[in-house]
């Protein structure tokens, strides 16, 4: 990321400089930034199918549906064959609750990919949201072919083979699920699994577990949807040093921990050129924070750990994309 600043630096224009860093920030989770890098390309070159697909994606992340939407239909007017903007307009009408209209783009999309996991398995969920089982059977089944790790596409095969009757099968891919980010919906779905094969015993172990990964989840929720709420604004905040933008990024913190409204602020003081202040806040904020250092690069990362019931740990998390106009460094780790 450093060395891409630097060709921008040297190269302003360069179309390919752009698209590399934007889809590397896309890749390191900076949304808003890789958005950025998109629309300056679209700027100089307005049909890129490319930079229109990606800030496509760009724009469904940071939950702007409808202008994502329009994005990828101008990506496949551009380029009507393109798998990556099929695929982006097929879960964006996923998102959108259109399943129906997002299975035929995304087996199109399959067809030109067909070894992406994660695009598989957003295939078989739409299948499942659209009712065609034997559709999200087959797609599940081949997402965990490519990626065995990959939890939704266990979990979504484990509900179709309960549905099938095929216990045993259920239960297998259940566990398989449960070995990820633990979630109280698979728990629960696993408990009903253990009621209707009459093991009441097991089925409160689960509904136990479910119990626990709520709690922990709620906390992380607590932080991670008002942060959300404040990334769908980013594009003021680009403008922070406007005074109004200022006082109404003041206003979607009300309601956040401290230490996220501390860090909001710290944003805000470095966009405005106060250097003083921006420090003085970083000395406060970075004992709470989880990286080491706040660079123009990374983002920052709030994570809250978890247990299940038989000791294993895990960890929720979540990159924020404010980052500092300067580098600050800390010796500070949670």
């Amino acid at each position: 990321m450093q060395l891409m600043g630097r060709l921008l630096r040297r190269f302003p224009a360069r179309l390919q400089v752009l698209r590399t860093e934007g889809h590397l920030l896309w890749q390191a989770h900076r949304i808003h930034a890789a958005g950025v890098r998109f629309q300056q390309i679209l700027d100089q070159q307005s049909g890129d199918s490319d930079a229109l697909t990606m800030l496509a994606r760009c724009e469904a992340a940071m939950g702007r549906t409808a202008a994502a939407l329009k994005l990828a239909n101008r990506a496949l007017v551009r380029a009507p064959g393109s798998p990556q903007a099929l695929a982006a307009r097929g879960e964006i009408l996923l998102a959108l609750g259109q399943s129906r209209r997002a299975v035929p783009d995304l087996q199109k999309a399959v067809d030109g990919l067909p070894r992406d996991a994660r695009l598989l398995a957003q295939l078989a969920r739409a299948c499942t949201d659209a009712e065609q089982p034997a559709c999200a059977h087959k797609f599940f089944t081949y997402a965990l072919r490519r990626q065995p790790s990959l939890t939704a596409a266990a979990f979504g095969l484990a509900l179709q083979l309960q549905q099938q009757g095929k216990l045993d099968q259920a239960e297998a891919s259940f566990r398989r699920a449960l070995k990820g980010i633990p979630e109280g919906r698979y728990y629960r779905a696993a408990a009903s699994l253990a009621h209707q094969r009459g093991d009441g015993k097991q089925a409160r172990a689960w509904l136990a577990e479910a119990a626990r990964a709520d709690r922990v989840r709620r906390v992380f929720e607590g932080v991670s949807k008002p942060m959300a709420r404040l990334t769908s604004r980013l594009r003021e905040l680009e403008l922070a040093t406007r005074p109004t933008c200022a006082a109404r990024c003041r206003k979607l913190s009300w309601g956040l921990p401290v230490v996220m409204r501390d860090y909001l602020q710290l944003h805000l003081a470095a966009k405005a050129g106060q250097t003083g202040r921006a420090k003085n806040l970083a000395a406060q904020i970075l004992p709470h924070l989880t990286t080491r250092r706040l660079l123009l690069e990374n983002p920052v990362v709030y994570e809250i750990k978890g247990r299940t019931g038989d000791g294993r740990t895990y960890a929720l998390r979540m990159a924020f994309p404010f980052v500092p106009a300067f580098r600050l460094q800390a010796n500070h780790s949670k």
